[in-house]
């Protein structure tokens, strides 16, 4: 390829080419297939991997996913990539979801429904076509916001890796050197045409908050190089983190005692002899070679599993997110992948116990012993309470202002009432789980959160009205059932 001048088409294509060439992401005549929803930053994926064919050739195919969330627009951006596909002589793969619904279905929020159902989709049609990878369009911008998006959040060093340029044996994301201001450069010096989505400045999302917000002000009035400094952070931490799984390796090998499908079974004579720094890092790496991932796998997560280690209970049980389940049995430490009815299902020992703990302004976490099941409280400011939604049965928002600590968290008890979120008249609770077809074995086991005696939670299902988020609310208590 030609050499040409800094910027310009020529050499863009040239930083593209190096880019994959640096992370091993494609070899000669591999089937590639490209994400392309339509926008800005796929469509000049789309073309520059056509213009690397005469380096490197590629089978290329588009695969694009209709979330339904747009109505006319989003059945116009459809039509769009299957012309652009036509056009380049591409095959392409295109199916049809309801986003929306799915997330109440999966009680996830929406933004998390719709990159999953994304990579769903992706890996099914590679399997089912015999593809070797999948083209991704996040850039560097996209890595320096999921930087300072982990950063807040309060992240680790993994986080602070920002988005890995190849993820898994599949995932590849070419452009990730490339800035947003090189790609509109790319689509307007080639005149290409693209669809922009509504939904990108939608600043209920935190992520477009932080593009459309934070960025600009950070740019502004403390670092006009923050893109570039967030990279470099990303760069260093992602170095940082290779190394120390180089040593947290070695260490979960020699605690493990059996290693299954789905299945991995630790020594906890062997874990307790390391720092907590260490420990989180095993059982994060353990938990990850179940689960496949670690998403939604939280610090707070981690931090219950390293409690199970050094408690009393020798037969304690943790049900984490996505069906993974962390159980001691006396010396034993088994993470496991559970199937969906049995991870759901509680403690046969729980359904004649009663129980009733105690929860102070400082309490972090709450293992219930007769449920097998921890609360996990986290205190926060309130930033804009449209980031709530979604978020799930098993995770409830509460206006911190309305509470009064102690609170109490027990089993249901006979003549328990509730006014639930957006009613205004009490109901009794055994009413209102029966109308939802709760089982009776599962109702007499159900946490039921008090502040002063009145019930504010019945936990994995309604909060108290008195207590929901508003406009007006400045603090807010998170808490978290882990049971599925």
């Amino acid at each position: 390829m030609p050499a040409s001048r800094k910027g310009s088409s020529n050499y863009l294509i040239s930083r593209v080419f190096n880019t994959t060439a640096a992370f091993g992401m494609f070899r000669p005549g591999d089937k590639v297939l490209v994400g392309v929803s339509g926008g800005p930053d796929s469509v000049v994926l789309l073309h520059i991997l056509n213009a690397m064919r005469d380096r490197l050739p590629l089978h290329l195919a588009v695969a694009h996913l209709n979330h339904g969330l747009r109505g006319e627009a989003s059945n116009r951006d459809e039509s769009f990539v299957r012309n652009l596909a036509g056009k380049m002589g591409a095959p392409f793969f295109c199916e049809r979801i309801d986003a929306r619904a799915l997330a109440g279905v999966q009680g996830r929020s929406l933004e998390e429904t719709g990159r999953m159902a994304r990579y769903e989709f992706f890996h099914r049609i590679a399997d089912l076509h015999g593809f070797e990878k999948i083209a991704i369009g996040h850039h560097a911008d996209d890595n320096a916001e999921s930087v300072l998006m982990y950063l807040l959040r309060g992240s680790g060093i993994l986080g602070l890796s920002g988005i890995s340029p190849v993820w898994g044996s599949r995932i590849v994301r070419p452009l990730i050197r490339l800035h947003r201001k090189e790609i509109l450069r790319y689509l307007s010096e080639n005149r290409l045409s693209f669809v922009l989505d509504s939904s990108n400045e939608d600043i209920g999302f935190i992520r477009n908050r932080i593009r459309c917000q934070l960025i600009p002000l950070l740019q502004n009035q403390y670092n006009p190089k923050i893109i570039h400094a967030l990279n470099r952070l990303s760069n260093l931490a992602c170095a940082e983190e290779a190394w120390l799984v180089s040593i947290t390796t070695p260490l979960l090998q020699k605690a493990t005692v059996r290693e299954e499908t789905n299945r991995r079974e630790l020594c906890i004579r062997i874990l307790r002899k390391h720092p907590v720094g260490a420990l989180r890092r095993i059982l994060r790496q353990a938990v990850e070679r179940v689960k496949g991932d670690l998403r939604r796998i939280s610090l707070a997560h981690v931090d219950a599993a390293v409690k199970l280690i050094y408690g009393d209970n020798d037969r304690a049980r943790l049900d984490l997110p996505d069906q993974i389940r962390i159980q001691r049995d006396q010396d034993h430490l088994i993470i496991s992948r559970e199937d969906g009815c049995r991870q759901r299902e509680l403690s046969d020992s729980a359904s004649s116990c009663g129980f009733c703990y105690t929860i102070d302004s400082d309490t972090r976490s709450l293992f219930i012993e007769p449920m097998g099941a921890y609360l996990i409280l986290t205190h926060l400011e309130n930033s804009g309470f449209q980031m709530l939604k979604n978020a799930g049965n098993s995770v409830a928002f509460l206006d911190r202002d309305c509470l009064r600590f102690p609170l109490k968290v027990r089993n249901p008890m006979p003549g328990d009432r509730f006014v639930p979120l957006g009613m205004k008249g009490r109901q009794k609770l055994k009413k209102y789980l029966i109308n939802r077809k709760v089982p009776r074995k599962v109702r007499s086991r159900c946490p039921v959160l008090l502040s002063q005696d009145q019930i504010i939670w019945i936990g994995g299902h309604q909060i108290d009205d008195s207590v929901k988020i508003s406009s007006k609310t400045r603090y807010i208590l998170k808490i978290e059932l882990l049971l599925a």
